[in-house]
Parts: C-alpha cells; sequence; structure tokens
C-alpha cells in the first residue's frame, strides 16, 4: 500500500484499551494478558534456611565437607597508622606544608605530626 493515504493503512489497527484493563482475545481463549495476570502476583520472601544449623554442619562433616571461609579478611594487614587527616586549608597553606614536607624529605602526614608534637609542647610549656 506505498499509495494509499495513511488514514487507510491506520484503518485496521485496534485501539488500545487503557493500560489497567485486562485485555482479552481469542487467541489465549479470552484470558487476562500475562502482564496483567503477573502484575496480581504478590512477592513473597524467599526462603533462607538457619545460618547454624548443627544438623546440617554435622551432616556436612560426615561427608567430608569441611569449612573453608575465611577466618580473618584476606589482604595486606593494616598500618598502625590509621588515623587519616584530610584537611581542608587555604590554598597559599597548603603548597606551605608540601614545600616544607618536601624540603624535610617527609611525607604531609609526618610533618602534621611534628607540627603537632610541637604544638603540644609549646601548651606544656605556656601552662608551667
Amino acid at each position: 500500500m506505498p499509495g494509499s493515504p495513511p488514514e487507510d493503512r491506520l484503518a485496521g489497527l485496534k485501539a488500545r484499551p487503557h493500560a489497567g484493563t485486562p485485555v482479552q482475545s481469542a487467541v489465549d481463549g479470552g484470558q487476562p494478558r500475562a502482564a496483567d495476570r503477573l502484575s496480581r502476583l504478590t512477592a513473597r520472601p524467599k526462603f533462607v534456611p538457619p545460618a547454624n544449623d548443627p544438623t546440617a554442619d554435622a551432616a556436612a562433616r560426615r561427608h567430608g565437607y569441611e569449612d573453608r571461609t575465611p577466618r580473618k579478611k584476606p589482604g595486606r594487614k593494616p598500618s598502625p597508622r590509621t588515623g587519616q587527616l584530610h584537611p581542608k586549608v587555604m590554598p597559599d597553606i597548603s603548597a606551605a606544608i608540601a614545600a616544607e614536607a618536601e624540603r624535610l624529605a617527609v611525607t604531609q602526614g609526618v610533618l602534621v605530626e611534628l607540627m603537632w608534637t610541637a604544638y603540644q609542647r609549646e601548651q606544656e610549656r605556656a601552662h608551667d
């Protein structure tokens, strides 16, 4: 129908009913569409067996199964320096701290520790 007007091409199409109403047709025997049947289903929680079932554990051991779950988190051991600081400072102060840390050949964290130690000594002298 290449030469027919658009109205003729659309004449054979049926208007779709509102999305909330079930569609019945002769193809599916007058039954609602699958999507409408599925929308009426309710969710049920999945059965999860108890985590520490001694009966299941005993049966597994009898059959040769062993618990192979890792006891600790694998990987690198944590560093003793776990307190991380991420201060927001003015750009000129940040540049000065970076330059001083580079001049002393230490990290900025070590420089902060040195500055804190000096601050504490100064506070102790002020209170004495």
